[in-house]
């Protein structure tokens, strides 16, 4: 029995079915769950936090959801509606990570703040990582058209790969390899592991 099912089991499933025709307690109820789900990682206010920003954030879709029963339905069902959503979802979640993740609410507010107010634009990770991440991002975008030379290649050339005894099919994972390769050996930094502390 994992955390996600439990509370998915002996607490949302209970909740919804008890206060589904009551909407505000419902939603206190979503708020109150999820911030004994954070409470449930640390005591902490920050853990805390993290949950009622999460709790916070389902009582919004449910909101939201509640729109398509009512008039403004072809607004909650708009495509440009569902493209806000996706982009401002990991927006949001990353945001709420960074209480779980501070030393105290004055740092989770500060970094909070440089994230929302304030801007400054400059280079934070060394220059071989964001190299590293260009030449991936190139590979990404030129990869089906490479995918399609090399099975151009293939039909034209296959015996002539074949007698040289190499498998052209090949060079894709291994490119792969060698990129995922560079991004450990240019990654300077030490990062732990968030779940070494509990």
């Amino acid at each position: 029995m994992t955390l996600s099912r439990w509370v998915r089991d002996y607490l949302f499933f209970p909740v919804n079915a008890r206060y589904a025709r009551s909407p505000l307690t419902l939603y206190l109820s979503l708020l109150g769950v999820m911030a004994l789900v954070g409470l449930w990682h640390g005591a902490g206010w920050g853990f805390m936090l993290w949950g009622v920003m999460h709790g916070a954030y389902l009582v919004l879709y449910r909101i939201w959801e509640s729109l398509k029963a009512t008039r403004f339905a072809p607004l909650a069902e708009s495509r440009p509606a569902a493209w806000i959503w996706r982009c401002v979802t990991p927006v949001m979640v990353a945001a709420a990570w960074i209480p779980f993740r501070a030393g105290s609410l004055h740092q989770a507010a500060t970094m909070l703040r440089s994230m929302f107010l304030r801007f400054s634009f400059g280079a934070s990770l060394p220059v071989n990582f964001y190299l590293v991440t260009l030449m991936i991002v190139a590979f990404v975008v030129l990869e089906p058209y490479l995918a399609r030379c090399s099975h151009w290649l293939d039909e034209r050339v296959a015996e002539q790969w074949a007698s040289a005894g190499i498998n052209f099919l090949l060079l894709r994972p291994i490119a792969y390899a060698c990129g995922l390769l560079l991004f450990v050996l240019f990654d300077d930094r030490d990062t732990q592991f968030i779940y070494f502390q509990f």
